[in-house]
């Protein structure tokens, strides 16, 4: 209420208005959406940019090591 008190009669806006201007920004956000996730979905769709070498977040031995790591403090404890 004191928004529309600070603005002059000739600034203020009908509901209608705000609600056009609302929606054209909610169809603005929605088309960028769109975009972003066409692109994510071209890169991740081209078999060119796939890598072919493994990682190391990837590999066995580094997450059968860490399991190991519990199983051991749990045998340990008792």
């Amino acid at each position: 209420m004191e928004d529309k008190a600070m603005l002059s009669p000739n600034s203020t806006k009908s509901t209608q208005d705000l609600a056009m201007e609302g929606q054209k920004h909610l169809e603005e956000t929605i088309e960028a959406a769109f975009q972003i996730l066409s692109s994510m979905n071209d890169e991740l769709c081209n078999p060119a940019l796939w890598s072919t070498t493994p990682t190391n977040t990837t590999s066995g031995p580094i997450s059968h090591s860490s399991s190991n790591s519990v199983v051991m403090n749990g045998d340990g404890s008792s």
